[in-house]
């Protein structure tokens, strides 16, 4: 599990070869993921990649806009599906530990989506001053992991929290 924390938190450090300039304009779209049973607003459309940590498959959508980056990063943990609350609890305190670790982090939460999606919110950054906030899921043993980096500012600011607060689950 710590590899594969480690793995999206590079990922979205290394803000992707393919970039997109900031135009300033509001063009948020809806992007939907069959496959991984989610929805989310971009303020362009994703670009998808696939990378391994392990033996564990992450696959990232992100839009990368020089200055600040969206990412949605999905796994499938294995056998995962069919362990009680308690297990997923413990699952998430780990999924925090693992990216807390490469982070200061500044705040970390318990959090509850509609009263039923629970996870984890954090706010931290990383040695090379790149400020990220996030939010961990885990849902019949697939791992979401809801992103954003850029600047302090950013991260703290509304389009930030309207990329985080339209993620949902469709499945």
């Amino acid at each position: 599990m710590r590899k594969l924390i480690l793995a999206a938190v590079i990922v979205v450090c290394a803000c992707g070869a393919q970039t997109r300039e900031n135009t300033g304009r509001d063009d948020w779209k809806e992007f939907r993921s069959k496959e991984f049973g989610f929805r989310a607003m971009f303020p362009a459309d994703p670009q998808s990649m696939a990378n391994k940590a392990g033996a564990l498959e992450i696959k990232t959508f992100m839009v990368d806009l020089k200055d600040r980056a969206y990412s949605v990063l999905v796994s499938d943990i294995p056998g995962a599906q069919f362990e009680n609350e308690k297990l997923t609890e413990d699952r998430l305190d780990g999924a925090m530990k693992g990216v807390a670790s490469n982070l200061k982090v500044e705040k970390e939460s318990k959090i509850t989506i509609g009263g039923v999606l629970r996870g984890r919110e954090l706010m931290g950054v990383n040695n090379m001053g790149l400020a990220i906030r996030g939010r961990l899921f885990l849902v019949n043993g697939r791992l979401y992991q809801v992103l954003v980096g850029g600047p302090r500012e950013f991260v703290n600011g509304p389009e930030a929290s309207k990329f985080l607060d339209s993620f949902m689950l469709t499945q």
